[in-house]
């Protein structure tokens, strides 16, 4: 089940990166492209020689036989790119280079279990090509066989020698022969010149014999080097494979892309995902808010647009706190965020739209008194407030200002003072809040963030619950886990967490349904025949008007009466 679970969120996090990782990709594949686009193609020809063994030599077993072929092929396949043959050859060709530039463009290889050697010459001139392949196999054919005939050369020469001396030798032995006389005074110098010349015959005949036994050693013990296939000139160049080298450049750079996207989340600190969230923090997620683009800063988003995903995201939260306070009403809620810019200020506006929506009495609070934003959300003014209230002696319920929302009314923070953190430290504070209370069903109030300042630690301790708003990859892990700590030694009742500022498509996924699209025709069939709404969150308040009455009037004038 982890192990499954890890794959799903390195899939979310291929997916997330999805379009660098496509670019990257694309970006390396055309530079591949260009360059091999650029560069200068290359031939290459190949050609095959054989080597047969002389036929006078007789292994004594097979495998020697079969040692003995590779041994003398891989020895040819090192002679085949000699330096001496290597130089014969551009002198051939008048080849303008070096024997080592000629080297690094040929590839000698013995085919396993041959007698076969496999040669192929690269350049970037084909017919080049083919002629240094053929002129090498030729060239170290005619050296190969001048080698081996040189080992019999001497014994043969010496062989000769000895034949024409004693050739002389026996021709003037005979003619002393034939100059003698027959006469009987001679009969001994005669018999001792003819057993002289019997000797000279029969060692001519032993050195012809050993001459003829040295021809055949040598016909025996020479090897043949045939070439097998000439070159050809070859019509296709080798190199660069331009697709292969694309393909190949763009796959290495989605790995590698894919590698530091993979590498750089797991550095990653931030929010990511709802399960990391859960798991580190042990709260509920309440609510997932998408990104939404701020089309109407003097009004919330939610009546601004209401048939949008951030409309109905808002409904779900409003959904969710109804399960998630059905044990322990609340009534009092404060919304904070761990650190700066987590839109916890929009997310009160819209919350407070939502919930009026429903026909409840909704109080926003702006309890921000050093970078108050909430008046602004409703396009009032920031003269008096929330400081004015907690320094004044009496309280003054005619600050409380009527919004564009039916139900829904603000509290704005006042003219900052110096010393906020005090001023929500007194017993002001819970007076304020409990003059403010019997006149809404609901009281929303937005505060400073938790790390930053001790202002929203102070307000945890008056209120009935309090939602963590994390800001998706904004907000630190470690920062939410920190805040939420903080939350809990005030022993404040912390109902969960809403993640805001998901990406587009995201959000859907995290409610369980995509590609819903919204029917104008099929919302104002609906709104006209919508039942009332969900069962409120509190047992406070009224009758509750139907949801297509509260839709027609959410742009009136007339703001509704407080419960009696």
């Amino acid at each position: 089940m982890e192990a499954r679970q890890a794959l799903r969120q390195r899939i979310a996090i291929v997916l997330r990166w999805s379009r660098l990782l496509i670019l990257c990709s694309v970006i390396a594949g055309t530079t591949a492209w260009g360059i091999n686009q650029h560069q200068t193609p290359i031939y290459q020809a190949a050609t095959t020689i054989l080597i047969d063994a002389a036929p006078g030599t007789k292994p004594t077993s097979d495998y020697q036989s079969i040692l003995g072929s590779e041994r003398q092929a891989q020895t040819y396949g090192q002679l085949l790119i000699s330096e001496p043959l290597l130089e014969n050859v551009i002198q051939k060709l008048s080849l303008p280079r070096q024997a080592d530039d000629l080297r690094r463009s040929i590839d000698v290889s013995v085919v396993r279990d041959t007698q076969l050697i496999h040669v192929q010459v690269r350049d970037p001139n084909a017919q080049l090509a083919a002629d240094i392949a053929n002129t090498l196999v030729s060239t170290f054919t005619a050296q190969t066989h001048e080698m081996q005939t040189a080992r019999y050369a001497s014994s043969q020469q010496r062989l000769e020698q000895q034949m024409a001396v004693l050739d002389k030798q026996t021709q003037q032995m005979s003619s002393q022969l034939g100059g003698l006389k027959d006469i009987p005074e001679n009969k001994g110098e005669h018999d001792r010149l003819d057993t002289t010349l019997a000797q000279y015959h029969q060692s001519y005949a032993n050195l012809l014999q050993s001459y003829e036994q040295v021809r055949m050693a040598e016909a025996q013990t020479i090897a043949s080097v045939v070439q097998v296939e000439p070159a050809i000139t070859s019509q296709r160049p080798v190199a660069p494979r331009v697709l292969f080298n694309t393909l190949a450049t763009a796959a290495v750079a989605l790995l590698l892309a894919i590698g530091f996207a993979l590498l750089y989340d797991l550095l990653d600190d931030r929010v990511k995902s709802p399960d990391e969230v859960s798991q580190q923090l042990g709260l509920p997620i309440l609510g997932f808010i998408n990104h939404a683009a701020d089309i109407s800063p003097a009004r919330p988003l939610v009546d601004a647009d209401p048939h949008s995903s951030f409309a109905e995201a808002f409904r779900s939260l409003r959904s969710n706190l109804q399960f998630a306070t059905a044990a322990r009403p609340v009534r009092t809620l404060l919304i904070t965020s761990p650190t700066e810019s987590d839109g916890k200020s929009t997310l009160v506006a819209n919350l407070a739209s939502v919930l009026a929506h429903t026909g409840k009495h909704v109080i926003v609070i702006d309890a921000d008194l050093r970078h108050p934003r909430l008046h602004r959300r409703f396009d009032l003014r920031n003269s008096s407030g929330l400081s004015d209230l907690l320094v004044q002696p009496e309280l003054q319920l005619d600050m409380l200002r009527s919004t564009a929302v039916n139900g829904v009314r603000l509290l704005t923070a006042g003219a900052s003072p110096h010393n906020p953190a005090e001023l929500l430290a007194s017993d002001r504070l819970a007076d304020v809040l409990a003059h403010v209370q019997p006149h809404a069903d609901f009281v929303l109030i937005d505060s400073p963030p938790l790390l930053a300042v001790a202002d929203a630690a102070i307000l945890a301790q008056h209120v009935d619950g309090v939602i963590l708003v994390v800001r998706v990859a904004a907000t630190k892990l470690p920062a939410c886990k920190q805040a939420a700590e903080q939350l809990h030694r005030a022993n404040a009742h912390l109902l969960g967490v809403v993640l805001n500022d998901i990406p587009q498509g995201q959000a859907a996924l995290a409610y369980g349904y995509s590609g819903y699209e919204h029917d104008e025709r099929y919302a104002s069939r609906s709104i006209r025949s919508r039942s009332p709404s969900a069962i409120p969150i509190s047992s406070v308040g009224q009758h509750q008007p139907a949801e297509s009455d509260r839709l027609l009037h959410l742009e009136g004038d007339s703001v509704a009466q407080p419960p009696q």
